[in-house]
């Protein structure tokens, strides 16, 4: 079969796969976040506060793209106790990796599961990067240091590499660790990303460096999502095997999110996963329409030498309750200020992960969806070896 490459098997991660450490990007880029990070940064803080406290024994680390900030992190000084005592124990700690900003869980790499005869071991996938679209459309000018993390993580942490000659980001894919593969034909087959490959080649690519045997293609990703074009993880994910969560609007409450939620919907009642099992579908509804306020909008300053995506005021935001870390015994979903909404939210994912025996953890969001993504975007687990 194309999963093997001579004698060797690879199927990528889950999600819910048990993790050795979860990386932690830390916002700095003056020309995404307000304030120089600094509310995004005390967001972070807490999401990874919740993290230690509500898992047992999972490291994070946190990586900055500071040299500097790592001896001067405002976040960890003395008025965060809690902070201290992780960091005493090892629990916590702080590196720094060269970067252009924070997006690891699409900056680093893709872990696949390799068996190779008796051996089973852990491989990074380095996948290409062009910060979201390159000249057409990219989220910033230059992302010559991003485009090397993948690289500098497997060697970091000593896993076993493979480069992949195309672009993709950890974003836009998502597995069931059986083969099976949730992506948007908006994003993975954006002309921005590999406009020399035909969808056949691209899948024929997704074969051979990450184990897959079938692809479920939804149209489109979450409504407003202009950063990324469409990732899958702001729109359907795998929550277990056979199992998705998608994200659900009503006709009246967000036209342009019915019809997207409506075409996924239809695609993945008609489909059967990897295993030839039909899906079970998990609605989860989005919150009412947040967008970028005039003090937001105001906050985020240029940089000399650098172009970004502008941050614009009443610009409409892409907030999805699917933007989830699924992280040892505990779920971290996002929450955007919007009660009535995040209190159903809360529901609708405590009936979706209930047979996993998973806690719902709700973590405030909206800082860091002004950046253009979400908690799992900020995130990567490193897979355990074993």
């Amino acid at each position: 079969m194309s999963e093997q490459v001579g004698a060797v098997c690879r199927k990528l991660l889950p999600d819910w796969a048990p993790m050795s450490r979860l990386l932690v990007g830390w916002p700095l880029r003056a020309d995404t976040w307000r304030h120089g990070g600094g509310p995004a940064q005390e967001s972070v803080m807490r999401f990874i506060k919740n993290v230690l406290m509500h898992t047992t024994g999972l490291n994070v680390t946190i990586l900055v793209g500071d040299e500097d900030e790592v001896e001067d992190m405002k976040a960890l000084r003395d008025d965060n106790k809690w902070a201290q005592v992780y960091l005493h124990s090892k629990r916590l700690s702080v590196e720094y990796v060269s970067m252009d900003d924070c997006w690891l869980r699409d900056t680093t790499p893709l872990f696949v599961r390799k068996v190779h005869g008796e051996d089973i071991g852990l491989e990074g996938v380095c996948f290409r990067f062009n910060a979201w679209g390159g000249d057409n459309g990219g989220c910033y000018t230059s992302y010559e240091r991003d485009a090397k993390v993948a690289g500098i993580v497997c060697d970091r942490y000593n896993v076993e590499s493979q480069q992949a000659e195309m672009v993709l980001e950890g974003g836009s894919v998502c597995s069931d660790g059986e083969g099976t593969l949730l992506v948007t034909e908006e994003c993975v087959l954006n002309a921005n990303r590999n406009a020399k490959m035909s969808k056949c080649e691209i899948e024929n690519t997704l074969r051979d460096t990450l184990g897959v045997t079938k692809f479920i293609w939804l149209p489109f990703g979450a409504a407003f999502d202009y950063d990324t074009d469409g990732h899958v993880d702001n729109m359907a994910i795998f929550i277990r095997k056979g199992h998705v969560l998608l994200l659900w609007a009503e006709k009246e409450e967000c036209e342009e999110q019915w019809r997207r939620s409506e075409a996924a919907y239809e695609v993945l009642q008609s489909s059967t996963d990897a295993c030839g099992n039909a899906l079970v579908v998990h609605k989860v509804r989005a919150p009412r329409a947040q967008r970028r306020s005039e003090s937001e909008a105001a906050g985020v300053q240029a940089v000399s030498g650098s172009v970004a995506r502008g941050r614009l005021e009443g610009e409409r935001l892409c907030a999805s309750y699917v933007n989830v870390v699924i992280a040892g015994e505990s779920v971290f979903a996002p929450a955007f200020g919007d009660a009535q909404a995040d209190a159903r939210a809360e529901r609708e994912l405590c009936e979706a992960f209930a047979e996993t025996g998973r806690k719902i953890v709700m973590v405030p969001a909206r800082e860091i969806i002004l950046g253009g993504g979400g908690l799992h975007c900020l995130t990567a687990g490193i897979g355990a070896k074993s």
